[in-house]
């Protein structure tokens, strides 16, 4: 059923699909704030004033996506992650927060991957700019033998290029 209602909300105009989507997921989306045509479900969404999300940009099976005042993402991005459940994948980290935060007035232009299984924080007025750059917070842990995660933070005022990949554990200074 929810999949039909998603798939129902996507062929409504913007203010309508807009009150659709606040009242059937719960959605809080500032009434200055755009989605376009875009696949954008995580379990929680918030859109602070004048934020927005481009077409062809999918977000799905991350718990938080949270876009403060005047944040974007550009068009063509793919941002997924594991959610938090009853699967073993993952059940030694249980801070694990599968979210992505972007600070106000910051941009992840087009056709970048974001991997959400742990938290990326994204600071104030920073840019994740040129195409096909990736933030990776899952892999491997080889001394373990499983999966594991760490959060990946950008500070404020960073700028991030074309082709670059951040690691789960990365941090980029202020």
């Amino acid at each position: 059923m929810k999949t039909i209602l998603k798939v129902l909300s996507f062929l409504l105009l913007w203010k309508l699909r807009r009150s659709f989507l606040e009242k059937q997921f719960g959605y809080k989306i500032h009434p200055t704030c755009r989605i376009g045509l875009a696949w954008i479900f995580p379990n929680r969404l918030i859109m602070e004033e004048g934020s927005q999300i481009s077409s062809a940009t999918v977000c799905k099976n991350i718990d938080l996506l949270h876009l403060k005042a005047h944040a974007s993402i550009g068009r063509g991005n793919w941002i997924t992650g594991f959610p938090l459940g009853s699967s073993r994948h993952f059940a030694h980290q249980t801070d694990r927060r599968p979210e992505l935060i972007v600070g106000e007035h910051s941009a992840i232009t087009n056709r970048h991957l974001l991997d959400c299984t742990n938290s990326v924080t994204i600071g104030r007025f920073t840019t994740f700019a040129g195409f096909h750059s990736q933030i990776i917070t899952h892999s491997i842990d080889i001394e373990q033998n499983r999966q594991s995660s760490k959060p990946v933070r950008v500070g404020d005022y960073c700028f991030v290029g074309t082709n670059c990949v951040l690691l789960g554990g990365s941090t980029l200074p202020d």
